[in-house]
């Protein structure tokens, strides 16, 4: 049986530098600029969409993990199914807006 697990990359923002950092358990998987994902003419207020989703699906293709049926092995015994594991994309996106706006509440 082939099962995926959403995953949800933890959003950290160290807002003194305006940097978002993106970890995956303890690993840091990545750190961007919020100026690069703001949206002319109202940075403050606007995401530019198009760029946030090319950082889900490149997230993504780095940490994601395709399941791996059971099986059995050369001695007849059997060999757990794994896991795969992928970016909860909405969740993703709820949590990157939580922190970009997060900057102007310090």
């Amino acid at each position: 049986m082939k099962v995926f697990l959403s995953l949800l990359v933890a959003l950290h923002v160290n807002s003194s530098m305006g940097k978002i950092q993106l970890k995956y358990g303890e690993e840091i998987v990545g750190e961007l600029s919020r100026e690069e994902y703001q949206s002319s003419p109202y940075t403050d207020y606007l995401i530019n969409e198009s760029k946030l989703n090319e950082l889900i699906e490149s997230t993504n293709s780095r940490i994601s993990r395709q399941p791996v049926d059971a099986s059995l092995n050369e001695h007849g015994g059997i060999v757990s199914e794994q896991n795969g594991q992928a970016i909860d994309s909405e969740r993703f996106k709820q949590a990157f807006y939580r922190e970009f706006y997060k900057k102007n509440q310090v």
